[in-house]
């Protein structure tokens, strides 16, 4: 009865629908899909697992939230000759390889040949197909546009179309592939969102007992643009937030990124708007989470862009994933029911409008909707920091002039706030504002300390790679010694004895190490609010401050001929 009012809350309130094989053709490809997942993870793994690793189409990757001992991999079920470049990752993917194709015959090929050449495989040589894969899953998709379209049609069912919400028929799928792991236990995925919209992301499970993907719905209104979350930070948070960070939240929610040289890296988000439209949830608490175990040819489909997780695991599995493609997928995150954004414009910079060109309004971004473009919590504020420090570096609008004022206390000149109506310290403004966003980045990486991070930022961004790994091991350590710590002093209370010199001296060096942790922390935070590379994350910043250094001497050596 719980599972069932779980799956209408989800169908409610998050656009997710969860269905069972019904027909009998349905039941006969969940059988086969169990065949299949059983051959692959149970009776022949370590032929299976070889398949994998010798693989030279490059239908074969590794996901977040496997470890050392046992890997998570992706294997495409397109052929090489239909796989589009759009496929590989462009920033931070699921993990896919961007190689040259060597051969027709891909993994997943290999692993059905061996499936049907083994004795119970020669059943399902027909049924166990990716054709037949493939329809499954889009018959899935229409059954969710039918049920849905039906219900809305009821008013007397108690369901509500949700403003701006359209249920396509879906004819193709986009990055179709197999999941699979052959053991555990694995720590799973950290929470994140998959660019979607208009798109739907589908998960069919296929193994015995599989553990579903972890679903959350998040506390609040959701986050949909840089005003909401200025209001989500100082109303719900609490916070304080700087002048310069108010300033860009209030006035450049809509700048076209691609246009500003110093944060063209960013071209892809269209604006700050549009991003917050896709991944803006990630910023708000989770208020409950969902999984169930899934029986084979369960399929979780997910509209929009909710956030979720691969679960922690404890030996093997495997499910398929795809993401069904209306026919007209013009429509993009930013402009999928989104308000307050009306494009206009030409977006150049200072000429004093900061509204989307029509490429940034309509395309939020030239990238394939297909969750390859990908955030988590830490990565997605990772970017806003090199968003916003780009942009109090080098816009000319974030640079106050003598006598300007400002209702907040950031320490401007004088020893005074701003508010004071004495000379602005811009550096003194700029450091606050960066304080307060590495502080709070600082939070998010306390929270969920992963390194699997490190595998989801550009290789062309070594300094932040580099500065993030120091925090992480810093974060890390500091964790696992006050871990310690809790278990020591717990075993001391359950058995009533004393502490011993032993583990008060053991107690003595934690505090120590955190200490150290603490100074290596706060060095790093520094670090960062100093760095004129850290944080400021394309080539074109670089290449443009050795353009203006070399101009100013050119100015500076005319100027002393002159003399």
């Amino acid at each position: 009865m719980k599972h069932c009012y779980l799956q209408q809350k989800l169908k409610e309130e998050m656009d997710i629908d969860i269905f069972q094989p019904l027909s009998k053709k349905e039941e006969l490809m969940a059988q086969a899909m169990e065949a299949f997942s059983t051959f692959v993870l149970h009776e022949e793994p370590v032929k299976c697992h070889k398949i994998l690793l010798e693989d030279d189409t490059g239908s074969v990757g590794e996901l977040q939230g496997g470890n050392h001992e046992y890997s998570i991999y992706r294997v495409s079920l397109e052929s090489p000759s239909s796989s589009p470049s759009s496929s590989s990752s462009r920033r931070r993917g699921r993990g896919g390889h961007d190689v040259s194709h060597t051969t027709s015959t891909t993994a997943a090929d290999l692993l059905l040949q061996a499936f049907h050449a083994s004795p119970r495989g020669k059943r399902y040589q027909h049924v166990m197909t990716i054709s037949n894969l493939t329809l499954y899953l889009l018959g899935m998709c229409q059954r969710r546009s039918r049920e849905r379209t039906r219900v809305e049609k009821q008013n007397d069912c108690g369901f509500h179309r949700q403003e701006g919400r359209q249920y396509h028929d879906y004819y193709t799928l986009s990055n179709p592939m197999l999941i699979l792991q052959f053991g555990g236990p694995t720590h799973g995925q950290v929470r994140h969102i998959d660019s979607m919209t208009p798109n739907i992301q589908i998960c069919l499970y296929m193994s015995t007992e599989c553990p579903s993907t972890i679903l959350y719905s998040m506390e609040g209104e959701v986050i949909e643009n840089t005003q909401m979350l200025l209001d989500h930070w100082i109303h719900e948070e609490g916070r304080d937030v700087p002048y310069l960070v108010q300033y860009i939240l209030e006035e450049m929610g809509n700048a076209c990124l691609a246009s500003m040289w110093y944060t063209k890296y960013f071209g892809f988000w269209g604006n700050m708007n549009s991003m917050l439209k896709c991944f803006g949830k990630l910023y708000q608490s989770v208020s409950f989470q969902y999984s169930w175990v899934a029986d084979p040819g369960t399929v979780l489909l997910a509209g929009g862009n909710e956030v979720h997780a691969g679960p922690p695991t404890c030996g093997p599995r495997m499910f398929a994933f795809a993401v069904g493609v209306p026919p007209d997928e013009s429509t993009s995150c930013s402009d999928a029911g989104e308000s307050g954004d009306d494009g206009g414009g030409d977006g150049r910079v200072g000429d004093g409008n900061r509204d989307n060109d029509h490429s940034c309004a309509k395309g939020g971004g030239d990238y394939e909707r297909n969750g390859e473009v990908q955030y988590s919590p830490v990565l997605l504020h990772l970017d806003v920091c090199c968003v916003m420090f780009s942009i109090m570096d080098h816009d000319p609008d974030c640079i106050l002039k003598q006598g300007q004022t400002w209702h907040s206390n950031d320490g401007g000149g004088g020893g005074g706030g701003d508010g004071d109506g004495g000379v602005v310290n811009n550096d003194n403004l700029r450091r606050n504002g960066k304080m307060f966003l590495i502080e709070l980045l600082i939070e998010l990486v306390r929270d969920y300390p992963m390194r699997d991070y490190l595998l989801q930022i550009d290789v062309k961004r070594e300094g932040l790679r580099t500065w993030l790994e120091k925090l992480l091991d810093a974060i890390r350590t500091s964790t696992t010694h006050n871990k310690t710590s809790s278990t020591n002093v717990h075993s001391n209370t359950h058995h009533q004895i004393s502490p011993t010199t032993a583990t008060t001296k053991r107690n003595q060096e934690i505090d120590n190490n955190n200490d150290d942790n603490r100074r290596i922390v706060a060095k790093l935070v520094e670090e960062a609010i100093s760095s004129h590379d850290i944080f400021h994350c394309s080539l074109e910043v670089q290449k443009c401050r050795d353009v203006r250094k070399k101009r100013q001497r050119g100015q500076r050596r005319n100027k002393h001929n002159d003399v």
